[in-house]
């Protein structure tokens, strides 16, 4: 069975946000559309402001910059909003073992490293 939400996502609702369809405050834009769409290439296409996403009837991909207004059920949609990193997963603020060595720090597909120079 195919995974329900991208790597990085999880599963919230079945179903969407309204503003997604409203012309005047639109929080969420399709972003792909083509049959057989997987949840992979929904998340691939969900840009670095983008906080969730929904994917309707595995045709149409919809990325979200925002949250408002009310869900609504569909059992078509699924509703994938994007995991927060837990505080422990975050990058220390120290430096100690490190001395005379300058540190840069790299932030590649959401994770971080340490890169000395």
């Amino acid at each position: 069975m195919p995974a329900r939400c991208p790597a990085g996502f999880s599963h919230s609702f079945d179903g969407y946000y309204e503003c997604a369809l409203q012309h005047r405050k639109r929080c969420a834009d399709k972003v792909v559309e083509h049959a057989g769409l997987t949840a992979a290439e929904c998340g691939a296409a969900c840009g670095p402001n983008c906080t969730a996403v929904s994917i309707f009837s595995g045709r149409e991909c919809w990325a979200y910059r925002a949250l408002t207004g009310s869900q609504v059920a569909n059992s078509e949609s699924t509703f994938c909003e994007r995991r927060r990193l837990r505080a422990s997963a975050r990058m220390p603020n120290t430096t100690s073992g490190f001395a005379g060595t300058a540190l840069v720090r790299a932030v590649c597909n959401r994770h971080v490293y340490l890169l000395r120079s």
